[in-house]
């Protein structure tokens, strides 16, 4: 056999292993206009042309690969068919990226039957109408139980890498946001002639009986093992469009109408985000959701975003994937944020904002700022730019006002030192995070966590008072260092051993930090439940984190008591 036949059979069984049209694919669909509807947005099929644009300039699509459904198109029957025909062209070592810009309905409303765990609902096509009983307006949706799933368990079969994301409303009640007032935006959640018997409220209700009586149903379990899924918003929230009124006070990436969740995804995909969470030229699944909900915040938007499948049933690790299958990703260095804390006051009192003006790291702002002091009788809520709720002084001192303000800068300042430094990712959450960063009073909550690396674990809360306390290490085996990619569930495996959600209801601020090698001080967190700034330990720690090799992860929790309406 000479050298030429040689490498001939070595290309042939090159390009068996390796489908020589293997390639990008994209599926984008925005549907802004809705067939005798007056419930149309401005967005979507502005994101749809950002995206496309977007995925060739960034992320090597060729036009040819990226198909768009765009208002009149984006019919029922249309989009089906879309997905269908994208099924069936499909190479194992594809690249597959479907998106949907529009209105979305509610995982809530049992009249529509919407169990899907990665959509929580259903999408609403251009030829929706609201005519007709709950069966006729059920066979017009998209719905994922029913017509998502199918196609997406054939794609799924594939072993093509796909990325899932959908721009809409997934609740018609939302428990975030309850002192936002009237917000210039608009949202993606369009109002439903359900019976009357049987409405939004109606179910929300339900639930928090679930939660009370422990009887909570659980969703259904993550039934993919190559499509990474990521929402604009959880279960319990709506999502908003930034239209032509709102562009003053929300600019967007290119000035034009947009979803609120898909200018972040923009940012991020287009590199203006930081989105390289451990410096490595890698950009995870994981960074990539972490980026977008650490923009979104810093923005003041009433919804988070979602990803699915959850940390604690993530078994094939699709979060710690590179993003569509990218190898070095460059990312331009950022600005780097103010060290102060933005804060507004919105009632008169000139000796409180005295004092305040004398607090390092703090600046007094006119208009909506990172946090806003609202007075409500003799309390004072402490509120942040989205509209949660972070905590309440009751009848305070201006003393004790002051000092909890500045329990906030520090905060800030304690964050974006860990970002600055951080080098290994670390994903954490809620164990149970089908339903986003909110718990409701009696809910039983643990949290899981997964490192690229090994680390010894410190985990932080400072709670709706402010009080900082070590809810990690408990017990001096929890000194050991968590495996590399192990998940970990804390405070432990057991529901017996979780957390009970109970005052003081606002905001948790937990962070994760995970030190490559055991702080020498890590045992004296042991069994310590509290800590204080001005302590030796704290002191300790922050020395100790100018020099420490780590991964650093922070999560909002917001708790509410069960009687909590809008």
């Amino acid at each position: 056999m000479n050298k030429q036949t040689l490498i001939i059979i070595s290309m042939i069984l090159l390009g068996l292993s390796n489908p020589l049209h293997a390639a990008n694919k994209a599926l984008l669909i925005g549907v802004g206009e809705y067939q005798g509807d007056k419930d149309d947005l401005e967005g979507p099929k502005h994101d749809v042309s950002a995206l496309k644009a977007t995925l060739q300039k960034h992320w090597s699509f060729k036009p040819e690969n990226i198909k768009t459904l765009v208002d009149s198109d984006a019919t029922h029957d249309n989009i089906l068919k879309a997905l269908t025909q994208l099924k069936e062209n499909i190479q194992p070592q594809d690249q597959i990226f479907i998106y949907f810009s529009g209105h979305g309905t509610s995982l809530h409303d049992k009249a529509l039957g919407l169990p899907l765990p990665y959509s929580s609902g259903a999408l609403i096509p251009h030829d929706f109408s609201k005519t007709g009983n709950s069966q006729q307006m059920v066979s017009q949706l998209i719905v994922g139980q029913r017509d998502l799933k199918p196609i997406l368990t054939e794609i799924d079969k594939t072993q093509a890498q796909t990325f899932v994301v959908f721009d809409s409303c997934y609740s018609g009640n939302s428990v975030r946001g309850l002192y936002a007032g009237a917000s210039l935006l608009r949202n993606r959640h369009m109002s439903l002639n359900l019976p009357a018997s049987r409405g939004f409220d109606d179910y929300e209700d339900d639930e928090v009986s679930a939660y009370n009586s422990g009887k909570q149903q659980k969703a259904e379990p993550y039934p993919y093992r190559n499509i990474f899924f990521l929402s604009a918003a959880n279960a319990r929230e709506v999502a908003q469009d930034i239209g032509t009124l709102s562009l003053k006070q929300f600019p967007t990436l290119d000035n034009k109408p947009h979803g609120a969740f898909t200018d972040s995804l923009l940012r991020a995909l287009s590199g203006e985000l930081d989105v390289d969470g451990n410096n490595d030229g890698q950009l995870s699944y994981s960074e990539l959701y972490a980026s977008i909900s650490g923009f979104m915040k810093e923005k003041g938007y009433s919804h988070a975003p979602q990803v699915l499948p959850q940390l604690s049933e993530d078994n094939q690790m699709l979060r710690m994937r590179n993003v569509l299958g990218k190898q070095n990703v460059s990312t331009p260095r950022q600005k780097p944020q103010s060290a102060f804390l933005n804060v507004h006051v919105d009632f008169s009192d000139p000796a409180l904002l005295n004092q305040l003006r004398k607090l390092p790291h703090v600046q007094i702002s006119d208009v909506l700022a990172e946090l806003s002091l609202k007075k409500k009788a003799n309390d004072y809520l402490l509120i942040n730019k989205a509209g949660d709720l972070i905590g309440t002084l009751t009848n305070p001192s201006i003393q004790q006002t002051v000092g909890r303000i500045g329990q906030e800068a520090w905060k800030k300042q304690f964050r974006q030192q860990l970002q600055k430094s951080a080098s290994i990712n670390i994903d954490f959450s809620l164990k149970d995070g089908i339903k986003g960063s909110t718990a409701i009073e009696g809910e039983l909550i643990a949290f899981a966590l997964r490192s690229e690396k090994p680390v010894h674990l410190l985990l932080l809360d400072v709670d709706a008072n402010g009080t900082l306390t070590v809810l990690y290490p408990y017990r001096t085996h929890e000194l050991s260092s968590i495996k590399a990619n192990q998940l970990k569930v804390i405070p432990g495996e057991n529901p017996n051993d979780w957390i009970k959600v109970q005052s003081p209801f606002g905001t948790d601020h937990l962070i994760a930090i995970g030190f490559s090698e055991e702080p020498a001080f890590l045992k004296e967190f042991v069994g310590k439940n509290s800590l204080i700034l001005q302590s030796d330990l704290y002191q300790k720690l922050k020395q100790h984190l100018q020099k420490a090799t780590f991964g650093y992860k922070e999560f909002d929790l917001l708790t509410v008591p069960a009687n909590n309406r809008r």
